[in-house]
């Protein structure tokens, strides 16, 4: 097992928590434009199609950037390219408030979706380099409690947003809150971080390119990511498009839908990313191998999705944000323990690659279905075959990765180079 830096628990999760705050401020600067979606298409009349499309270019670019970014954090550290991107979206996200053409709009959304790409390989940087390997789905848990609150927060947001009459005032005050991160972030890693750095074997620190690329030879990779992809079809849904379904469904407002029901789904998300984290780390301390540990949860985790396919025949908002919020708690449940994979595997010191590998097919999951939900919602008029269609995805992603089971921690890819597999870890710089 590859220790952790830093010895004190209190202060490893410390800096992992804070950092995790990036992940809040992502998701929220993220999903502004689903919680404004109804305002947004008034103004800029937009179709669900032409929504859909907005999504997709967001995705593109962050499928496309994750991998360079999280080789480059894997090449350089983790302090200099996290500030770097949260620096990015933010600013990008404060200039979607001042947008006056869907145009506009698009190129905001891929000037976020380049500073975004950072976001989740900086995560899997810090499991990497901070927690224990029966921890890291645990880790994930609160990195799903930290999204959650991000996802939580956009449309409490917007609502303020609109019931002050200006819908851009959300993207302003969003982006001013990622560059006050910056700065907190550069003073923990000076306080803390900085001297974690020191690794055991100074000679392996941080991967060469060919200990980085060597998972790209390892087909059990490949099979991971082709179950991201379709796991992530029911995440991808939700965040983007439950104030449109809920307004479209209910005729509600999208102040009302997002003050009263929007915000409360992403608490399923946590519950069931923490529940999915403690469940694999007990059955990791009872003595199971870690990877059929997490991928026992993802199985049951996948079975219970099936829930999706319910919610567009629930009679009131109400019953709908329920079923809404014991699909997300599922899916996290499983997402959890399936993004910790990689990390088991291949090690800290190519978590930022192995991960940035995942957030590019959570991209391509976006870029390929989004516009595809607004093609269905505009065909068939509501959201009836897309829900039955994308609830048994998660059960097809399993059975991808279920031979995997038998996979172990120590199985790592060796990089063609010869160097070592697994250093010590990743220097959090």
């Amino acid at each position: 097992m590859t220790e952790p830096r830093i010895e004190s628990p209190w202060t490893r999760w410390f800096v992992v928590s804070f950092f995790l705050i990036s992940s809040s401020l992502n998701y929220l600067d993220r999903l502004l434009l689903a919680s404004l979606a109804p305002v947004l298409k008034a103004e800029y009349h937009l179709t669900n199609v032409d929504y859909g499309n907005l999504v997709a270019a967001f995705a593109v670019t962050y499928a496309a950037i994750a991998p360079v970014l999280g080789y480059w954090m894997d090449r350089v550290g983790l302090t200099p390219v996290a500030a770097l991107a949260v620096g990015a979206w933010s600013l990008a996200g404060m200039a979607t408030g001042f947008v006056r053409s869907a145009t506009q709009l698009l190129w905001c959304r891929v000037a976020l979706g380049i500073g975004e790409a950072g976001g989740i390989p900086g995560t899997g940087k810090v499991y990497g380099a901070y927690l224990l390997p029966k921890e890291r789905a645990l880790g994930a848990g609160v990195g799903q409690l930290a999204i959650s609150a991000g996802s939580l927060a956009a449309p409490l947001l917007a609502a303020w947003a609109l019931r002050h009459g200006r819908w851009q005032m959300a993207f302003v005050a969003a982006g001013l809150l990622g560059l006050v991160w910056v700065a907190g972030w550069l003073i923990v890693n000076w306080l803390f971080a900085a001297p974690a750095t020191a690794v055991r074997n100074p000679a392996t620190q941080g991967p060469g390119p060919s200990a980085s690329h060597a998972l790209l030879r390892d087909p059990r990779y490949w099979r991971l990511l082709a179950a991201n992809f379709l796991w992530m079809s029911i995440y991808t849904l939700w965040p983007n498009w439950t104030t449109l379904f809920l307004t479209s469904r209910f005729n509600l407002t999208a102040e009302v839908a997002n003050r009263v029901y929007a915000w409360l789904p992403p608490l399923g998300a946590t519950a069931g990313a923490l529940a999915g984290g403690l469940l694999s780390l007990r059955w990791i301390a009872a003595g199971a191998p870690e990877v059929a540990a997490r991928l026992r949860v993802c199985l049951i985790a996948a079975v219970l999705s099936l829930v999706t396919a319910f919610v567009p025949f629930a009679g009131s908002p109400a019953v709908a944000t329920v079923s809404i919020g014991l699909s997300y708690c599922f899916v996290a449940a499983g997402s959890t323990n399936l993004y910790t994979v990689p990390v088991d595997l291949y090690g800290a010191s190519r978590s930022g690659f192995a991960i940035a590998g995942f957030v590019a097919a959570f991209g391509v999951t976006q870029f390929v279905f989004n516009p595809i939900f607004g093609y269905l919602t505009k065909y068939f008029g509501d959201y009836r075959v897309l829900c039955v269609g994308v609830s048994v995805l998660p059960l097809a992603a399993y059975s991808l990765v279920a031979g995997l089971r038998n996979s172990t921690a120590g199985s790592r890819v060796e990089p063609a180079s010869g160097g070592v597999a697994d250093p010590a870890g990743c220097s959090p710089q």
